[in-house]
């Protein structure tokens, strides 16, 4: 049955089936003087008269017309008198006609018995996997279980398209739409709504994005959690959609412009009441704005989870913020363009890629140059010449367009910090070449600078604390074999090889916590030891 169909539809079939050729329910309209009582006898008849066992199913209940649902209710209560049994389906809807339909379930649970078939739980999906011979791998049913609510039908046709790039499986979507497609157009919109704020979503959000009422919101929801569409959690949000394949449906019906006016306002609502650690979420919803104004929005609240995470330690998913703020960054602001570039370079040092952070930096660079943006390009040549765990360029190679760029910096006005950063990263660059009795004495005046403004931890702490992360290393006079490539750790600031020169600052911690020094800290070692041993 769906709910289109003329009076007795279903009816209609089962007497066909039974092989009663009189045409008993074909004769139109029922008119109104005519002896129901009777109808639903001859009918009742049909049925049981051979008295052999027949069974009558009737799928999907809840659009039924009045009238079939009627005559259910009658020949319900005759079959108890019969070797007649009546299987009926329902889903927990209201269907086209609630009280008929409820006065008909009442009927049926006294005069039958009453199953509820409950969604799959974490085992039945690993029992179903195994019926269908299906590998199992670790998290494999506790993500179908999430995606499908246990719901069988989904279950089975996610696993039916599994392996393709389809989000939502056409035969999902289907009855998803048609389901929604019967609900009030106020439903339909809040749930177009709710299903881009996410799998749980408030009451209070959908009123600022629908401009509606904390009643109107109520209300029009009623037949979406009645359907079970949506669900009410005992704790947490107001709504959660029983199954995630239910959102992903819905929103995947929403056109683009539909999609970012949604999730601008979604933004818009959320922006005043979210924590700086949750604008993650934030990004999220401008980005997906971008064309409709909320471009700016979207990089600020990127940058700002890009930094989080990386205060986090997630520098993977600093690397993708700060893409996800690239991507959404307007043209012609190369300046901007030039910072967030250098702040990725930085996570993508951190996660151990730099080639990659090289390629940020340099095109950074020649941004802000071309741009004459100082502010811009001082960030950029500090952090692709500064002290890292890993070294991107093979040894003895001196960058001639670096140096010419860190030189040019210096003759202008600079703040102390920068100009101790600049001499730093000069002292690397001219470390392979002939200059590299100069770069030593930039080196020696970068750290100068750095004590004065304070910019260097005091003497005696932990090592992961000692002023390698923060003042440029002097260059080593013995020059490495030629050849080695990139990722080799770059040495503590101030160590020479085969020496403990220049360690002044180093020395106290390392003698209090030798055991943490790592692979390659030898000639740290040594002088720590000797120095004990004195």
């Amino acid at each position: 049955m769906d709910g289109t169909a003329p009076a007795y539809w279903p009816w209609r079939q089962i007497l066909r089936e039974a092989g009663d050729g009189s045409g008993l329910l074909s004769g139109g309209a029922p008119d109104p003087e005519q002896d129901v009582f009777g109808l639903y006898e001859q009918v009742a008849d049909v049925l049981t008269r051979k008295e052999t066992p027949t069974a009558v199913v009737l799928d999907d209940l809840h659009w039924a017309d009045v009238s079939s649902l009627r005559l259910l209710s009658f020949v319900a209560q005759a079959a108890v008198r019969h070797r007649l049994l009546v299987l009926v389906t329902c889903r927990p809807e209201p269907g086209d006609h609630p009280g008929a339909l409820r006065d008909t379930l009442a009927v049926l649970s006294r005069a039958g018995e009453r199953v509820e078939l409950r969604p799959f739980t974490a085992g039945d999906v690993a029992s179903y996997l195994r019926a269908k011979r299906i590998a199992e791998e670790p998290g494999l049913a506790g993500t179908l279980l999430e995606r499908t609510g246990g719901n069988p039908f989904y279950l089975g046709e996610l696993l039916r398209l599994r392996g393709s790039e389809q989000a939502v499986p056409d035969g999902v979507r289907d009855v998803i739409e048609r389901r929604v497609a019967r609900l009030p157009e106020e439903t339909r919109a809040l749930l177009r709504a709710a299903s881009v704020a996410g799998r749980d979503v408030g009451a209070g959000l959908l009123e600022s994005v629908t401009d509606s009422t904390a009643e109107q919101v109520m209300t029009s929801l009623e037949p979406a959690v009645a359907t079970g569409l949506l669900v009410e959690p005992p704790d947490g949000a107001d709504y959660r959609f029983a199954h995630a394949l239910v959102r992903e449906a819905l929103y995947a019906g929403l056109g683009r412009l539909a999609r970012s006016r949604l999730h601008l306002r979604v933004g818009e609502a959320l922006e005043p009441v979210l924590p700086e650690s949750e604008s993650a979420i934030l990004a999220h919803h401008f980005t997906q704005a971008v064309r409709l104004g909320g471009a700016d929005k979207a990089v600020k609240y990127a940058s700002r989870a890009a930094r989080h995470a990386a205060g986090q330690l997630a520098h993977t998913e600093a690397v993708d913020f700060w893409t996800m703020a690239l991507s959404a960054l307007p043209p012609g602001r190369d300046g901007e363009r030039a910072r967030l570039l250098t702040e990725r370079g930085q996570a993508h040092r951190a996660v151990g890629r730099p080639q990659e952070a090289r390629g940020d930096w340099e095109e950074a660079i020649r941004l802000a140059r071309t741009m004459g943006d100082r502010e811009a390009l001082i960030p950029a040549v500090t952090a692709a010449g500064g002290p890292s765990l890993w070294n991107w360029r093979a040894y003895g190679v001196v960058d001639d367009a670096m140096v010419t760029v860190i030189e040019e910096l210096l003759d202008g006005p600079l703040t102390d910090p920068d100009r101790a950063a600049l001499l730093g990263a000069l002292a690397l660059e001219l470390h392979y070449g002939p200059r590299g009795a100069e770069g030593e004495r930039h080196a020696a005046e970068a750290v100068r600078i750095a004590r004065d403004v304070g910019d260097v931890p005091p003497a005696g702490q932990d090592d992961e604390q000692l002023p390698a992360r923060r003042v440029p290393p002097r260059p080593q006079r013995r020059t490495p074999r030629r050849g080695r490539g990139t990722g080799r750790p770059a040495r503590p600031a101030g160590q020479r090889r085969g020496d403990g020169a220049g360690l002044p600052d180093v020395l106290p911690a390392a003698r209090r916590r030798p055991d943490k020094l790592g692979p390659g800290a030898g000639p740290l070692r040594d002088a720590a030891e000797g120095g004990a041993a004195s």
